[in-house]
């Protein structure tokens, strides 16, 4: 099993995720309400500058809304205390399929963005958690996944 490249290993793994069970579907559930109600509450206390869902899409949502909005920089711009900075640093998959949900429901780049990030946070749980389940240990997905959902990075 070792003897086979790893990708070719994690490929097969992925692939042979079955369905999701009702256990697994309230564990996901649970754990993204949770983790949004939680990250909502902390930036509302934290951020008063913002109101509403424009909280959520603070710090790098705007450079990848600039990269959705405009391209990438061709030159850095200033920012405070005299440094320079440019979107290049920011992967394009991200921005990509947020026009792609932008331009499908017709909201806002940002909106397009939370909502993005909201779906891949879903999707991430599930997989995370199945891969855990088939990896490690069955019934061990509940305490991984609420690892992966409330921490704050």
């Amino acid at each position: 099993m070792w003897n086979r490249p790893f990708a070719a290993h994690l490929l097969q793994r992925i692939t042979s995720f079955r369905w999701v069970d009702a256990r697994t579907a309230v564990i996901i559930a649970l754990l993204f309400l949770g983790s949004n109600v939680l990250v909502e509450s902390a930036s509302k206390v934290t951020i008063d500058l913002y109101s509403g869902h424009e909280a959520s899409c603070i710090w790098d949502c705007g450079w990848y809304d600039s990269i959705l909005t405009k391209g990438y920089l061709l030159d850095p711009i200033p920012h405070p205390g005299g440094s320079y900075a440019a979107n290049w640093a920011f992967f394009p998959a991200f921005p990509l399929v947020a026009g792609g949900v932008k331009f499908l429901l017709h909201v806002s780049s940002r909106d397009a963005l939370v909502i993005t990030s909201k779906t891949f946070l879903l999707l991430s749980l599930f997989a995370f958690i199945r891969l855990v389940e088939q990896e490690v240990r069955p019934n061990s997905g509940l305490l991984a996944g609420s690892v992966l959902a409330f921490i704050l990075t």
